[in-house]
């Protein structure tokens, strides 16, 4: 287990002392760093005002290199928990806190199984844009 590994462990621990005490003034800290996108993953379906979430994944694009394994970094998009699309990552930000979230999310996907193309309902080129018309569609401004 990792140093940090154990100081996340040791915080999550003292956490829930916290929240037992009705104490949540850590957490609130925390989240206050994460942007909405990340905070809106967390919650069921149900609240997500646009049902959509999206992460960095390692996606085997075999399409990428006629047929055989190419396990590439990607912007991988879901909808009802199910991922529809990926694209080309995106590692650039608006400011250095959100760049780190990224490169946090980007850290993570190197300990997820990787997706396979067959996973995605919709093909790789649907993207954010498409879901959100979708999503939108019929609605008045």
């Amino acid at each position: 287990m990792s140093d940090l590994q154990i100081l996340i462990a040791a915080v999550i621990e003292q956490m829930k002392q916290d929240i037992a005490k009705g104490d949540v003034t850590a957490i609130e800290k925390l989240m206050m760093r994460v942007p909405s996108t990340f905070l809106n993953g967390y919650l069921p379906e149900e609240d997500d005002p646009f049902d959509f979430t999206w992460n960095y994944r390692i996606v085997n694009a075999k399409s990428e290199n006629g047929g055989e394994d190419w396990y590439c970094l990607k912007e991988v998009t879901y909808s009802k928990g199910k991922p529809t699309g990926y694209g080309t990552p995106c590692t650039g930000s608006e400011d250095m806190d959100s760049m780190r979230s990224v490169w946090d999310m980007m850290e993570k996907a190197m300990h997820l199984p990787p997706l396979q193309e067959e996973d995605f309902e919709k093909g790789e080129d649907y993207t954010f844009e498409d879901l959100f018309n979708e999503q939108t569609k019929g609605e008045t401004q």
